[in-house]
């Protein structure tokens, strides 16, 4: 439970350090706010799947990644039995078929700022599995982490027929593409129930390895661990621009949910994010986004 402790305040002291020393105090102690909030959901969900792991995977405990090669790699020690190896991340794509069909449609059918959220949420996905000692564990899937991170938002693109809320279209979507590459059925069920999820907090994380990733991946897009993501974020951006993607993602949302009652049941994000829209003129995540995502919108 100290170590618990302390990893939580590490997170919220290099977040709040690195915003002080921008000059901005005020807003500092709004991200003081959220993160206690926020991290300890991070941290203890990231236990609560720590019993469907195997006892080979141990989070890592060993502070910032550190640079392996050139200007996009790195590496961290992962615990395999008594003996460590080296992991890296690159910024490269997996080469499957199945992976160059789910990067197809979702280019073919989504905004550019919501295709490059997508390959962002998988690199920061990948950084943080990097971080907590999980590309050892018997559920981590580079492939699946891949298809389940870079479709998650395809219930928002042209393709999505707007009769059911935009993470389910969007796993529907994504199932289609991954069985047409005969990916095994119970590997379409995780990538399904990881991509349906990824908008609900509490629920995610209790849902195995593949589906807490996909939905920290995706948030850490628009701030929070940030710390993880420090040293290579703005070589991840600079390759994938953001594009206003908060405004964008926001947008289709909201479109996706006025096209039927059942695209937006109550209290999911789409019927959200329009009751917000029509009441205030903006979402708490553009206002996030506005003053306290690291990066802007």
């Amino acid at each position: 439970m100290r170590g618990v402790q302390r990893r939580r305040a590490d997170l919220r002291r290099h977040r709040l350090v690195a915003i002080r020393r921008a000059g901005t105090a005020e807003r500092a102690d709004r991200v003081d706010a959220v993160d206690q909030r926020v991290m300890g959901r991070q941290v203890d969900g990231a236990n609560r799947f720590a019993g469907i792991r195997t006892g080979s995977a141990t989070r890592s405990r060993n502070g910032p990644i550190v640079a392996l090669r050139g200007t996009a790699a790195t590496s961290a020690p992962a615990a395999t039995g008594n003996t460590v190896t080296a992991v890296s991340f690159t910024m490269e794509f997996p080469t499957t078929p199945m992976a160059g069909a789910a990067l197809a449609i979702v280019r073919r059918s989504e905004a550019e700022a919501i295709v490059n959220h997508s390959a962002r949420s998988f690199f920061f996905a990948e950084l943080l599995a990097i971080h907590e000692g999980l590309h050892h564990d018997s559920g981590y899937d580079r492939e699946l982490l891949f298809a389940a991170t870079v479709m998650h938002d395809l219930g928002t693109g042209a393709l999505a027929p707007g009769r059911a809320r935009f993470e389910v279209e969007g796993a529907d979507l994504a199932a289609e593409v991954l069985a047409e590459h005969r990916v095994p059925q119970a590997d379409i069920d995780r990538v399904w129930e990881a991509i349906a999820l990824h908008t609900s907090p509490g629920i995610a994380e209790r849902r195995g390895l593949l589906a807490y990733l996909t939905a920290e991946g995706s948030k850490m897009d628009i701030g929070f661990n940030a710390p993880v993501t420090a040293s290579y974020q703005a070589a991840i951006h600079a390759a994938y621009p953001r594009l206003r993607m908060v405004r964008t993602l926001t947008d289709a949302i909201v479109d996706h949910a006025a096209r039927s009652e059942t695209a937006a049941p109550i209290y999911s994000m789409g019927q959200q994010f329009a009751l917000e829209r029509r009441e205030s003129g903006a979402t708490q995540l553009e206002r996030l986004a506005a003053g306290l995502i690291p990066w802007g919108e």
